[in-house]
């Protein structure tokens, strides 16, 4: 996208300075090749620097407040040519005795006011507007407005957030920057295999969401290459695109939060979600423990599981019945005792029975 920016900078300077040329030979006839030709050339650079600049301002704005803009200054003129059609007539009975310069300034400063009045307007319902179906959509309250949500990369290392969008939590538009899909990529081609790893998983996780019928998702390859972190980058297209950035490492965003742009933490979710004493999981035994008959297993966000007589089932999955949960430096850890076959607590929701799983009684 970027080479593809520059080549349309390039083109369009020359479009520019061949304009610009044109446009001086024909008012300046008299003048020498030479003089039309640099008059032109400067004109065409200074009409493009322009341009360059309104581009910066540009991803500063919203599209959303573009369009209000636009559809005010539209509303504007159709307003002012209405009230001059009615007070045409008037003004045409005056003219002999005010003139047509004074006119001329009225008609001017209507417009103004006008256009300014229907830009205010527009911009104050702006929120209200159903920008796709051209309908206005009410508001239960001031300053609780829906906002969309832009996707960052620490999201799709967690495979849950399928489950979650798949529950409905997600009911909004998801916005997926194109420089995330580029990041994933670049990972899943790495020479090292735990971030070939995870950037492979993430891109998997990203074509199931993208498979989910009720979730609305679309790209945006909108970018701020003079930022040198993708984090900044990220925070700069929700600020633009008016959105919320749905992540699972806000750490990453607090320099940036303010109140155009706020967090969605999918961590707070999972924290408020997480195991208690009595529920039972599904986990597969990894590699064994440090005291006798002990596996270890992982959950999906990375949560190590000590499982009680999991040794056994090494490269299996297994139903764990959690114990306690205990908070490290590191993270949290579950420990758990595999259950037996008699064991009569139920699953918790969305997790299935384990097919010939053997009774094991926890040795004190």
């Amino acid at each position: 996208m970027q080479m593809s920016m520059t080549i349309l900078r390039g083109l369009y300077l020359t479009l520019c300075i061949a304009l610009m040329s044109s446009l001086t030979f024909s008012l300046m006839p008299e003048e020498s090749f030479l003089s039309c030709i640099s008059v032109g050339c400067t004109l065409g650079v200074v009409t493009w620097v322009l341009c360059l600049v309104s581009e910066r301002l540009a991803k500063r704005v919203s599209l959303k407040g573009c369009m209000a803009l636009a559809f005010g200054l539209l509303l504007g003129q159709l307003l002012t040519m209405a009230f001059w059609q009615l007070l045409q007539t008037a003004v045409e009975l005056q003219t002999a005795m005010i003139g047509e310069e004074l006119i001329a300034v009225v008609h001017t400063l209507m417009y103004l006011a006008v256009s300014y009045f229907s830009v205010v307007l527009v911009g104050q319902s702006a929120d209200s507007w159903d920008w796709q179906n051209w309908t206005v959509q009410p508001q239960a309250q001031k300053g609780v407005a829906r906002r969309d949500l832009m996707i960052d990369g620490s999201v799709l290392l967690d495979s849950r957030i399928v489950e979650i969008a798949a529950s409905g939590l997600l009911d909004g538009l998801l916005l997926m920057p194109q420089i995330v899909t580029k990041e994933l990529y670049r990972m899943a081609e790495s020479e090292d295999e735990t971030v070939q790893s995870r950037g492979r998983r993430a891109l998997e996780v990203l074509k199931k969401l993208e498979s989910l019928p009720s979730l609305q998702m679309r790209y945006t390859d909108w970018d701020e290459p003079s930022l040198r972190t993708l984090t900044a980058r990220l925070a700069a297209l929700a600020r633009a695109m008016g959105t919320n950035v749905l992540t699972a490492d806000a750490s990453r965003f607090l320099p940036y939060v303010s109140e155009e742009v706020r967090l969605v933490n999918i961590q707070m979710l999972s924290t408020a979600m997480k195991p208690i004493s009595g529920d039972q999981l599904m986990v597969k035994v990894q590699r064994y423990g440090k005291e006798p008959r002990q596996g270890v297993g992982y959950l999906e966000d990375g949560t190590m599981v000590v499982i009680n007589g999991g040794a056994e089932y090494l490269g299996e999955q297994v139903k764990a019945h959690v114990l306690s949960i205990k908070h490290t430096a590191s993270g949290r850890m579950i420990f758990c005792n595999v259950d037996s076959e008699d064991d009569e607590i139920p699953l918790r929701q969305g997790v299935t029975e384990v097919e010939g799983a053997r009774s094991y009684f926890t040795v004190q």
